[in-house]
């Protein structure tokens, strides 16, 4: 089975200005780099050689995670294959008539509108280049006041550099705009991107709820569980979302709602046909 690379770190670069230097310095002064407790210029380069001439300090997250999406769906629908569930690849579900099943799990995202008022589209756009000379062992963030960029190093030489944030459910390919600010941060952080190839530019829209929080609605009348509203960190919550799914959904969920994590019950989204039968069940561990 394919294996999806889940890196468990980065590197966020502060932009040489004193002033913002010094409020980034005070906002991260509780996470300290693993080695020397805090994130020196020397620290950084010995995480990350490749910055050497660009940054005089980084700041270490050691916490923070990606996880490469594309690796991790084929590894899912090897997964499926191999304990023999029965997939239904582009099948055509109408509107009003769900497939006759025990449960059904609702998870089209911006499709879902019509059953989630408060449900926006925020555009993201990101660029896949290939740098095979450029070696880096780390997902990198800039912080900068206007472009929020990061650099993530996937396998064989390539690289993804995003995201725009456009609020809309524009779906058209990249503006000119936003891939001259994302090929421009990119460059700024690793000038050696300037030999680098694009292979690609993609566009998707991130379905997000007011609160930018994710939200579980279960529909009893129709054993319907409807998820929704993962925004930005879809792949990064699943496994968080797919915990407290099989809570609602087993038996003694039915009864007693257990759950680590009570704040996707907590919250109405304001759905449309609320009746007697349909309960809402609405992120930090409990």
């Amino acid at each position: 089975m394919p294996s999806a690379r889940l890196t468990y770190f980065f590197l966020v670069l502060a932009v040489p200005c004193l002033s913002r230097k010094a409020r980034v310095r005070s906002s991260f002064s509780s996470r300290p780099c693993p080695a020397s407790g805090d994130c020196t210029y020397t620290t950084q380069w010995k995480l990350e050689p490749a910055l050497r001439t660009k940054f005089r300090e980084a700041l270490y997250l050691a916490n923070d995670a990606q996880v490469d999406n594309r690796a991790l769906l084929k590894a899912v629908a090897v997964a499926l294959e191999e304990n023999n569930i029965d997939c239904h690849w582009h099948t055509v579900v109408t509107e009003g008539t769900p497939p006759s099943a025990k449960v059904i799990v609702d998870c089209r995202g911006m499709g879902a509108r019509r059953d989630w008022p408060g449900l926006r589209g925020v555009r993201g756009e990101i660029v896949c280049l290939h740098a095979p000379a450029i070696e880096l062992e780390h997902m990198l963030r800039l912080l900068h006041p206007h472009l929020a960029v990061y650099i993530v190093p996937r396998a064989e030489g390539m690289l993804v550099v995003g995201a725009t944030c456009v609020e809309g459910d524009d779906y058209s390919p990249v503006s000119v705009r936003s891939a001259l600010e994302l090929l421009s941060s990119a460059y700024s952080m690793l000038p050696d991107l300037a030999e680098a190839r694009i292979l690609e530019f993609t566009t998707q829209v991130r379905p997000a709820l007011p609160d930018n929080l994710p939200a579980l609605y279960y529909d009893r009348g129709q054993n319907v569980l409807r998820i929704n509203g993962l925004y930005r960190h879809g792949f990064l919550l699943t496994p968080v979302v797919v915990e407290e799914a099989l809570s609602l959904l087993s038996e003694q969920g039915q009864n007693n709602l257990p759950g680590r994590w009570p704040c996707l019950r907590e919250r109405s989204p304001a759905i449309q046909h609320v009746g007697s039968q349909e309960e809402i069940y609405p992120c930090s561990s409990s």
